[in-house]
């Protein structure tokens, strides 16, 4: 019944993106991420059962972890648009490596900023509520999807 609710409004929370997407592919994506953004932090705020002192900690590490890891994103987005773009246009072995390596640099540094953030917790966290953050990233982000999934599905049945 807790999956169903969570489910549930997630869903609410991201109908407006999978009706409007068409239509409003740029503008009417942000709102509803932060509005997902705003649910995935009450969830860990329960998930993690955090206290208001370890909770003003915890966001504030997470929103700077969130928006070097978005920088990040739209840099390795930018990459693959331009990888496309190389596939296009023929481009040489040389060009291909370079975007390559590019694109495993921006791997390595998510990765480096993942463990950073992990360790920056620790003085904040106990090892179980880190260990229950980590779970906690993994069932969100599988959640949302499913989310996502099924609203997809409930809309092309509407048409």
């Amino acid at each position: 019944m807790k999956k169903y609710c969570y489910s549930l409004l997630i869903a609410i929370c991201l109908a407006p993106v999978a009706t409007n997407a068409q239509m409003h592919r740029s503008m009417g994506q942000r709102p509803a991420l932060e509005r997902v953004e705003s649910l995935k932090k009450v969830r860990m705020m329960e998930a993690l059962k955090l206290d208001e002192n370890q909770s003003v900690k915890v966001f504030a590490r997470y929103n700077n972890h969130r928006e070097m890891m978005h920088a990040l994103e739209n840099e390795s987005r930018g990459l693959f648009d331009k990888l496309d773009s190389q596939i296009q246009a023929g481009a040489s072995d040389a060009e291909f490596n370079q975007t390559f390596a590019a694109l495993l640099d921006i791997d390595r540094k998510k990765t480096e900023m993942r463990t950073k953030f992990i360790n920056d917790l620790r003085d904040v966290l106990t090892t179980k509520q880190i260990a229950e953050y980590v779970a906690f990233e993994r069932n969100f982000a599988r959640d949302l999807r499913e989310a996502v999934r099924d609203v997809k599905v409930d809309g092309q049945k509407n048409r």
